[in-house]
């Protein structure tokens, strides 16, 4: 193990592939800047380019692009209040208020710092779960999903301060709205009125989208246009890596979350951040200011949506059983390659 390891960073280090590496980060950043399109969008418009290189340097370029997938979510949903991605829709909850009240730069300091760390750890766990992962993830089957369901579905209660009933209420909407499109157990299509377009369910990028940008556009409209009244553009970005030291632990906690819901294949980013963000609301004093501009509920879910991807590698790469879209367009580019996961 420790000897591929070796030869792995062996050619990590070239400097070609590190160029190669580079690119793929600006361009999984421009391309998740996209509202709609999101960092999946960005691995996936890599595949025709990487079919003519060699393995190693398409991993670089591909490695680079995943590694970013939600990074680059988190820059829209603080400026504008429009996720580019489901997992980014979280940041917009704390991180939007924060940009309204002129604290743009301090959200994304300590989303950017969070998202680093949580990337960190993920690789961490990935590297010391090789030997381990596979009884742990093969104890997991039906009863175990079902009761971490019921648990993101309970804390729908409790995200919603004194108001459970709207919190479950959301909830069972929410379960209503994904009930749309093909069963997956038998092959029977619900609710989908004899239109084509919803035999397929409903896109929840789509559904993000419409719930957080079109409300975003008509509150600018309302409101003159203006996001946040103008401040110096470097004012914050100190006290954003100050609050993640401030809260060192949540962010462990929140990355931890993020690398066990990768590891469960299926269950993905989204839920890591919403479970995540649960996690740092229950344990809180405050409670209240979640939804306001607290950068807690910035730094726990974007630590786990970043730890997410290093997750949901484990399962990738010990069963060819991909933790989640982009880890399934990378098993592609391991496969086409010769690389038999």
């Amino acid at each position: 193990m420790w000897d591929s390891a070796g030869i792995a960073l062996g050619k990590f280090l070239d400097p070609f592939h590190l160029a190669m590496l580079l690119f793929g980060v600006l361009e999984g950043v421009c391309v998740g800047l996209l509202p709609g399109m999101g960092g999946v969008a960005s691995v996936a418009i890599l595949l025709p380019f990487i079919y003519n290189l060699d393995p190693h340097t398409a991993m670089a370029v591909m490695v680079g692009a995943l590694a970013v997938v939600h990074t680059s979510d988190t820059i829209t949903a603080v400026l504008i209040g429009t996720p580019s991605s489901s997992a980014s829709a979280t940041t917009v909850l704390d991180g939007h208020p924060m940009a309204r009240q002129g604290q743009a730069a301090r959200a994304l300091s300590a989303a950017f710092l969070s998202s680093l760390i949580g990337g960190f750890i993920g690789v961490l766990a990935l590297t010391l779960s090789i030997p381990i992962a596979r009884p742990l993830v093969l104890t997991f089957g039906s009863p175990e999903l079902f009761m971490l369901c019921l648990l993101g579905l309970g804390f729908a209660a409790f995200l919603s301060g004194e108001a459970p009933l709207k919190g479950i209420v959301s909830a069972a909407l929410g379960m209503l709205v994904g009930a749309v499109g093909v069963a997956p157990s038998v092959a029977h299509y619900r609710f989908t009125f004899g239109q084509l377009y919803l035999m397929d369910s409903l896109p929840l990028v789509c559904v993000a989208l419409g719930i957080f940008g079109v409300a975003e556009v008509v509150d600018l409209l309302a409101g003159g246009g203006k996001i946040a009244e103008r401040m110096d553009l470097g004012k914050g970005w100190l006290q954003g890596m100050k609050d993640v030291v401030e809260n060192k632990w949540m962010l462990v906690r929140g990355s931890l979350i993020g690398v066990w819901t990768g590891i469960l294949p299926g269950i993905g980013a989204s839920a890591g951040s919403w479970m995540s963000y649960g996690h740092a609301v229950v344990v809180s004093k405050e409670r209240d200011r979640f939804g306001k501009g607290d950068v807690r509920g910035i730094i726990a879910p974007e630590a786990a949506n970043n730890a997410v991807e290093a997750g949901d590698l484990i399962p990738t790469l010990l069963f060819s059983v991909p933790g989640g879209p982009p880890s399934a367009i990378l098993m592609g580019v391991l496969i086409v390659n010769g690389i038999q996961p």
